[in-house]
């Protein structure tokens, strides 16, 4: 069963027999080590590749197995190798849209100190940065203007943000110098009359 499974994956002619293959492995024994393994393999040729990351985690947590340890840190690194892939080709399309080259300036709102935990874990995956960095460089109280550069960067950066819900916003720099000022003098008198 298990080698018809890692066939399935191999070959993308045999994708629709990897929905048929994950529903008898889960009927199988769930204590086996290389059924969660291949449970996993079988979420990242779907491509849910968080789905899989919770596997081979789990395998990792769990099994004591030493072929099935390797395999787990194998899939975690192709994961992280596709993830890297992704954001580098994100990257790409923002930087080839019209106006990514202009300077830019990013800013971060305000975060309720109830989400900040939550959130602060996805700015930290997003910017690769450690948990604690990451939670000081949320804001709570006020903006923050978090990064200046390049357009392109920046909406690669605002649109990672808005899909994991961190209030953000992004804007040319060139509108602050075009925004009118109006000078106010205001003068009390000392002693009113």
């Amino acid at each position: 069963m298990l080698e018809r499974v890692a066939r399935a994956i191999e070959h993308p002619r045999l994708s629709k027999c990897r929905s048929y293959y994950y529903k008898q492995l889960k009927e199988q024994d769930p204590d086996n080590p290389w059924i969660s393994f291949y449970m996993a393999r079988l979420e990242e040729a779907s491509g849910h590749l968080q789905q899989a990351e919770k596997g081979y985690k789990n395998i990792l947590r769990n099994t004591t197995h030493p072929k099935v340890i390797a395999q787990a840190r194998q899939g975690i690194e192709r994961l992280t190798q596709i993830e890297k892939e992704q954001r580098q080709l994100a990257r790409e399309r923002a930087a080839i849209e019209p106006g990514s080259q202009e300077i830019g300036i990013l800013v971060i709102e305000p975060i309720a100190s109830e989400r900040r935990e939550d959130l602060a874990r996805k700015f930290a995956k997003i910017m690769n940065l450690d948990l604690y960095i990451a939670r000081l460089q949320l804001p709570t109280r006020s903006w923050r203007l978090y990064r200046t550069g390049n357009m392109g960067d920046l909406r690669f950066y605002r649109n990672a943000f808005t899909e994991a819900e961190i209030p953000c916003f992004a804007f040319l720099s060139i509108s602050l110098t075009k925004s009118k000022c109006i000078g106010c003098n205001i003068f009390k008198r000392l002693n009113p009359k």
